[in-house]
């Protein structure tokens, strides 16, 4: 059922997970990486392609700027929202 919600969206398994982790408020790719088990460079590349796609976004910390922060836009939510509602 998942796979099927996933294609609907036209999200991998790790895009989602990406977005949810945001969205459940790991903001820094680190704290991404920890959460999901997988390398830094991975999340940075997942994250590459939600940033083109418009479902997510990236500033730079206020208070340490060598730290990045995702936000999902209203449009990576969405697509959140209706995965997780099944």
């Amino acid at each position: 059922m998942l796979h099927l919600l996933l294609r609907e969206q036209r999200l991998t398994f790790s895009q989602f997970m990406v977005l949810a982790g945001v969205s459940s408020g790991f903001t820094t790719p680190s704290s991404l990486a920890s959460t999901l088990k997988v390398t830094v460079v991975s999340i940075s590349d997942i994250a590459s392609r939600l940033l083109e796609s418009a479902l997510l976004t990236s500033s730079l910390d206020s208070k340490d700027r060598r730290v990045h922060r995702f936000a999902l836009t209203e449009l990576g939510q969405s697509k959140v929202n209706a995965i997780l509602a099944g």
